[in-house]
């Protein structure tokens, strides 16, 4: 694996290019050896590395502290009921401003309504994806995704990037 990130690493090279390796948070907790030099080799070759599914597991917090990662992904079960049931709606706002503090990037996975990305914004959440703006795509229609939208995201309130597709 690590020979084709470096040929791509190569090929981006020299370009405002950039790309974000998302590893699962249950792969992390395997804790070997291999996984942390894989991150440290993806890390020195320039990729960005999001720790997805944020949330979901056991040891998470110990790991944003431990893993050079610049993006953190929360998992769409913690959105689903946003804004309605408090307790989610805490949790949510407290990871944006625990990864605000760390200087991560917050992505909010699995948006799919209105009322979900209204409050997000409120909250000064920076990134959402989710089926409001694309179900996932195969190569070919991501390609006349993004011309459509001339490879510009989506500002709203000029605080919430928009992400897609998922």
């Amino acid at each position: 694996m690590i020979g084709l990130l470096e040929e791509i690493a190569q090929q981006l090279k020299g370009t405002q290019r950039r790309i974000d390796l998302e590893i699962t948070e249950s792969a992390l907790m395997l804790e070997s050896v291999e996984v942390k030099m894989m991150l440290r080799d993806i890390e020195r070759l320039g990729f960005g590395v999001a720790l997805d599914d944020f949330g979901t597991g056991y040891s998470s917090l110990s790991y944003l502290t431990q893993l050079n990662a610049d993006t953190v992904k929360l998992d769409k079960s913690f959105l689903d009921e946003i804004p309605v049931n408090t307790k989610h709606a805490a949790f949510v706002s407290s990871v944006i401003l625990m990864a605000k503090t760390l200087g991560l990037k917050l992505v909010a996975e699995g948006v799919e309504r209105k009322d979900q990305l209204d409050w997000l914004a409120l909250n000064q959440c920076d990134t959402v994806q989710g089926y409001l703006f694309s179900r996932p795509l195969a190569f070919p229609d991501l390609l006349s995704w993004l011309e459509r939208r001339t490879a510009q995201p989506e500002v709203i309130e000029s605080r919430l990037l928009i992400v897609g597709p998922t």
